[in-house]
């Protein structure tokens, strides 16, 4: 029904353009992937490394992206990331996720912190499906989520299982499966679920 990742078994790889390091917790293929598999894939999730100052971001072209701030949670630290036309968007935590397409040159920056970690997901565009991405910190509303990321440890019922997820765990369901979660206690998750735009 679903897979428990610990933040110990992402695989941990260099970026696209070699600028840093990324942990890929979950990717999903379709039988419509029929290019190259290394790149052309559904969707992906993963945990990144950031340092002080400005880095360019990687392209991925027909992608939607969607990336938050996960460490540090000081207050003071936020992400910035800026396109050519000079749109800013920031992210001082996993409540404030930014969107945008993986085509567009973009630059992050960094601020209030030595270094840092975000969280991703990648979501091909034109397969019929979006992502809706909701920072989840209530306790005991129940909710459908098929990729799960525990930004603090929590303890999660799905389907009358209590389930504990330490920092950084994930939890993706199965071919693009959804299922009915409740957070019970700690916390706070990043709730992925897949809405059929056809």
């Amino acid at each position: 029904m679903y897979k428990h990742v610990k933040k110990g078994e992402a695989k941990v790889m260099p970026w696209k353009n070699g600028l840093g390091v990324t942990a890929e917790y979950a990717k999903y293929f379709t039988n419509q992937s029929t290019n190259d598999p290394a790149i052309d894939y559904f969707y992906r999730m993963s945990r990144a490394s950031l340092r002080l100052g400005k880095t360019k971001f990687s392209s991925f072209p027909n992608y939607t992206r969607y990336l938050c701030l996960l460490k540090p949670l000081n207050g003071n630290s936020k992400l910035e990331i800026q396109d050519t036309h000079g749109n800013i968007q920031s992210s001082q935590g996993p409540n404030q996720i930014m969107k945008f397409q993986g085509d567009v040159q973009m630059e992050g920056e960094l601020k209030g912190g030595d270094s840092g970690e975000d969280w991703n997901l990648f979501v091909k565009n034109g397969m019929g499906i979006q992502a809706q991405v909701d920072y989840v910190s209530e306790i005991q509303r129940e909710r459908e989520c098929g990729l799960l990321f525990a930004v603090g440890k929590a303890k999660i019922l799905i389907s009358q299982e209590g389930i504990i997820l330490d920092q950084d765990d994930a939890l993706q369901f199965n071919n693009l499966k959804t299922g009915k979660i409740s957070l019970l206690e700690g916390g706070p998750l990043i709730c992925v679920n897949w809405l059929h735009t056809v």
